[in-house]
């Protein structure tokens, strides 16, 4: 696991860069696989007793270990069965045979050339050893399995390889002769593939290729109808199934493995019934549990239960090593999470009254290697330990929060991701600046931020008068974060032309609808007419006209800068046309006095007035129907009318009734707005126009 961490920290990103993080010269790791010939024969005894003496064996078991290899003898009978012919005294004792495993793995850690020379050395000296002890290796089973990044790797490595062949070897002399060993990414070993990339999804593939011709071998008997099913379930399990499940209790299996497997296993087992789901509709799990057949991970998992489950005494010569210990604690959690996702495969077709699932839970159990665990963290509900506050809510959401509270907890998420965290670092760096706190990355210095996690922060927060005031400014600042983002094309044609009036002035009346809907069905079109005044200097109409010449010759020449049609841009500049004038009427008293006058305003100067048209004096008078408009209210309209204006299909139209020109000879200007129907976005537009084109 920390080679794996060695050369992910090889890669040259964004995150590495960030955490000021240089990659090593070289890093990487290398693994011995050896395979011995005739271990059996050419063993010496003297060597196997003294092993069994270093091991702590009990004496009696070294004395009928040593009987064992004294005395059994192997006879062959021609036309009859081979048979081990063993003294009558050790018929008691015949299940402690012995085992003697003839193939080895080393493995070193490479951070340098110097771990790379000695990896070389201890390799050599093992061949050593075994060579001097009379013993012979394998050389098309031995191996050497290495995975080494860098930017001095590939001259590091060359210096022990040998040239003129066609595969990567290296050599070694032993004892006055050459032995070359293949370099490999990875290999088979004890019926797995060690490597040190995906070790789950590379033996799972190997076990595959194995068990799919042991059931093409057997194919013909297995799916055989003239055969009762319960025998050839019989011979499924004994002759596949184990081919396939092999080894797979120790390298562990991730959600999307244990996916793999179960279609896998799925895929046969309908073979052998001939039971399709695309005919027969039946679900997976119905189909396992009507032929009585166990879920391929589960087996899995109670097998690594068993071990885990094994009394004292099988163990008592032996030290598990804390590697050994996190390592099953990661197969556990794995073999957990697998059991819990793994039922929603693409063949699960549930009908019936039991409902499908169709959400695949985000779950991943995984070493990281540290130096040091200053603190462990625990579930109090399942008792997980984790090294950091973030490791263990992440796992009490995953695993133990309700539906209401995920969406409760994903709400304050949202929220929180709206706080712009880097004003908290210091000089851009991973340091608070409130407490001085040190940081690895940006993700864990966001949660201290965020969740409150500083004491100073925390402390800042307490005051619920603040904590008010400082959420009303959030909300401010995070709307006018929104419409600069909305309005950026915008910004960049109003730069282009200095001389364009940013105070053009509008009347009244100049979104007065024409037409209306009725009540709030969105089924119907959405047409607005407005009339802009151009009897006055600068008016509206003629900053409409330049930003369309300007946003044009933009569309031929650079046609990269704009992401949104003209008019989209030119009701943006209308609509933020009026809430500037409407933010300088709002600041001014007289202004408000005089609006009050006129009759746009009511009496407390905090309103605006619903006016209708009166086609007799052909004006607009008071409509006391309909309600009155805060003030404060319709700036938040115009707000949000900016915002998703820029959304497809909500601004289908928008221009004059005929030809825009530099200058205007009647006094209005007659725009056309249809608003689309088919959006969300689009409604909210429209519910707010309709709404201001009553004042």
């Amino acid at each position: 696991m920390w080679v794996k961490k060695l050369l992910a920290d090889q890669s040259i990103n964004i995150h590495a860069k960030r955490n000021q993080r240089k990659p090593l010269p070289l890093s990487g790791g290398c693994m011995l696989s050896l395979d011995i010939t005739k271990a059996y024969d050419k063993l010496p005894r003297a060597e196997l007793f003294m092993a069994l003496t270093q091991a702590q064996v009990d004496p009696d078991l070294i004395s009928i270990i040593m009987a064992i290899n004294a005395q059994a003898k192997l006879l062959i009978q021609h036309g009859g069965k081979s048979q081990i012919a063993i003294d009558p005294t050790l018929v008691n004792v015949s299940k402690d045979n012995t085992t003697y495993a003839d193939d080895f793995l080393f493995a070193w850690t490479l951070q340098s050339a110097k771990d790379l020379e000695v990896a070389y050395v201890g390799t050599r000296h093992v061949l050593q050893v075994l060579y001097g002890k009379g013993l012979e290796i394998n050389e098309s089973k031995t191996v050497l399995v290495m995975q080494i990044r860098g930017t001095q790797a590939d001259k590091a490595l060359q210096r022990y390889l040998v040239k003129g062949l066609k595969d990567k070897r290296i050599r070694f002399h032993v004892h006055g002769r050459a032995l070359d060993i293949k370099l490999v990414v990875q290999h088979v070993y004890l019926g797995v593939v060690i490597t040190y990339g995906k070790i789950e999804a590379e033996s799972l593939r190997y076990r595959a290729q194995l068990a799919k011709g042991a059931f093409k071998r057997s194919e013909a008997i297995l799916t055989c109808r003239s055969i009762p099913i319960r025998f050839r379930w019989h011979l499924w399990k004994a002759c596949v199934l184990p081919c396939l499940l092999h080894g797979l209790d120790c390298t562990g299996l991730n959600p999307t493995v244990a996916q793999k497997l179960r279609v896998l296993v799925m895929g046969q087992a309908r073979r052998i019934a001939r039971s399709w789901s695309m005919f027969t509709n039946e679900a997976n799990d119905d189909f396992m549990d009507r032929h009585r057949l166990q879920d391929p991970v589960e087996r899995l998992q109670q097998v690594h239960l068993n071990r885990l489950q094994k009394t004292a005494p099988e163990y008592d010569m032996l030290e598990v090593s804390e590697e050994v210990r996190q390592w099953r604690h990661l197969l556990s959690t794995q073999f957990a999470e697998a059991c819990a996702g793994v039922r929603l495969g693409a063949l699960d077709v549930r009908v019936g009254p039991v409902p499908r699932t169709d959400a695949t839970p985000d779950k991943k159990a995984k070493l990281v290697p540290v130096d040091l665990v200053v603190e462990q963290l625990l579930c109090d509900q399942c008792g997980f330990a984790f090294a950091s506050q973030v490791a263990l809510r992440s796992h009490q959401f995953k695993m133990h929060f309700e539906d209401t509270e995920k969406t409760q907890r994903q709400t304050e998420i949202k929220l929180q991701q709206r706080k712009d965290v880097y004003e908290h670092a210091k000089d851009g760096m991973l340091t608070c600046i409130h407490c001085s706190h040190q940081f690895e990355n940006w993700p864990a210095f966001t949660y201290h931020v965020n969740c409150s996690s500083c004491p100073e922060i925390s402390k800042f927060y307490g005051d619920p008068e603040l904590r008010s005031a400082i959420a009303d400014m959030s909300h401010a600042l995070a709307l006018m974060a929104d419409l600069k983002e909305a309005t950026q094309e915008l910004d960049l044609i109003v730069a282009l032309q200095p001389q364009l009036a940013t105070s053009s002035q509008v009347s009244h009346n100049a979104a007065a609808a024409a037409r209306k809907p009725d009540g709030d069905n969105p089924a119907k079109p959405r047409l607005f007419m407005l009339f802009v005044r151009t009897d006055m200097t600068p008016n509206l109409a003629s900053s409409m006209y330049q930003m369309g010449q300007t946003g044009k010759r933009m569309k031929q020449d650079q046609p990269d800068k704009l992401k949104h049609p003209v008019r989209v841009i030119l009701f943006q500049h209308m609509i933020g046309t009026v809430a500037a004038r409407l933010e300088a009427l709002s600041s001014q008293p007289e202004n408000m006095i005089k609006a009050h006058e006129m009759g746009w305003m009511t009496s407390n100067l905090d309103s605006l007035t619903a006016v209708k048209w009166d086609p007799e004096a052909k004006k607009h008078v008071l409509d006391p129907n309909l309600p009155e408009v805060p003030l404060a209210q319709a700036k938040e309209m115009l707000v949000q009318i900016t915002k998703p204006c820029v959304t497809p299909l909500v601004i289908n139209r928008f221009h004059a009734t005929r030809p825009l020109a530099e200058t205007c000879a009647n006094p209005t200007l007659a725009m056309m707005l249809d608003i689309g129907l088919r959006t969300e976005e689009a409604n909210m537009v429209w519910r707010n126009l309709n709404i201001l084109s009553q004042c």
